[in-house]
């Protein structure tokens, strides 16, 4: 009968281990459950900065933009294009005149530099035309003669009716193009319909057209023997 009690109490003992250790199994399963259900919170793993802006846009989230905030934003766009625009026109415009003055005062290399700035950088302003004219009668001056006539006959289609365009054809096809004295002759003939002023030495060299000494004294050569 002892041998019995003993075997029974050391069954029962047993019975009872291995319960708890099942119920702590249980309570350690259901433990990691939970804490698996717990939501992530992206913040541990960030710096302090990037930590203080998550937390802010947690906090407040970004609001719908209103339809004011759109016309707003629209107008400041528009704005800030208009400035850019305006601040090109007047880069554009400084750079003219320095090419004009240069031209004048005979740097006409200078003038011919800037000219062709003006042509590549501002093409789609109203004084890239007259840059373009101005740069064949500058090319004339330095020696390109081909370029010169390339061009003016390419203005000559671009600005038909430009007088200075048509004189300043003729004149450096009758110096340097005797085959072509027929259409020389042609053009100075359009050029005086639209402005007579163009005829006149003293206008070209000393007005506002300021033609360089290569250009006036072709002009000179054409009225001596034309």
């Amino acid at each position: 009968d002892m041998h019995y009690t003993v075997n029974t109490i050391a069954s029962s003992t047993g019975r009872r281990d291995v319960r708890m250790q099942s119920l702590a199994s249980r309570r350690a399963i259901l433990s990691t459950l939970t804490v698996l259900a717990l939501p992530f919170d992206a913040s541990l793993a960030m710096s302090p900065s990037q930590k203080k802006a998550y937390e802010a846009f947690v906090v407040q989230p970004p609001q719908p933009i209103t339809s004011q905030q759109i016309q707003r934003q629209r107008e400041e766009r528009v704005r800030k294009s208009f400035e850019a625009e305006e601040s090109r026109i007047q880069v554009a415009i400084k750079l003219y005149t320095a090419a004009v003055q240069d031209q004048k005062e005979g740097r006409y290399q200078e003038a011919l530099s800037k000219y062709e700035s003006i042509i590549a950088q501002y093409g789609d302003f109203a004084l890239a035309e007259r840059s373009r004219v101005s740069r064949a009668i500058m090319e004339y001056q330095v020696g390109k003669v081909n370029d010169a006539i390339l061009h003016l006959k390419d203005e000559e289609v671009a600005l038909r009716g430009d007088a200075e365009v048509h004189c300043a054809l003729a004149v450096v096809l009758y110096s340097e193009k005797p085959y072509e004295i027929s259409l020389a002759e042609e053009q100075f003939e359009v050029a005086m319909e639209f402005d007579k002023r163009f005829g006149d030495v003293a206008y070209v060299r000393d007005g506002k057209p300021a033609w360089p000494p290569r250009m006036v004294a072709a002009l000179e050569k054409f009225k001596n023997f034309g």
